[in-house]
């Protein structure tokens, strides 16, 4: 379960790093590929969610940082 950092371009032209537990991040969005603000939200939020489910099943215990 490999961890990754994402960037993120936000509409108003500044850049974020996101982490993720797991490379599942990967499976809901695809890079270069720019998405309404509230679809963004949605498919970050369920990948993460199941990123730190893997979390959970692994070391018993969900991710923080990807809850957060």
């Amino acid at each position: 379960m490999p961890e990754m950092y994402f960037a993120v371009r936000w509409p108003d032209g500044s850049s974020q790093q996101c982490y993720s537990p797991s490379s599942v991040v990967a499976e809901y969005l695809e890079p270069g590929t720019r998405y309404p603000v509230g679809e963004f939200v949605e498919r970050g939020c369920a990948a993460l969610a199941v990123g730190s489910g893997r979390v959970r099943e692994k070391h018993g215990f969900e991710c923080g940082s990807a809850l957060a």
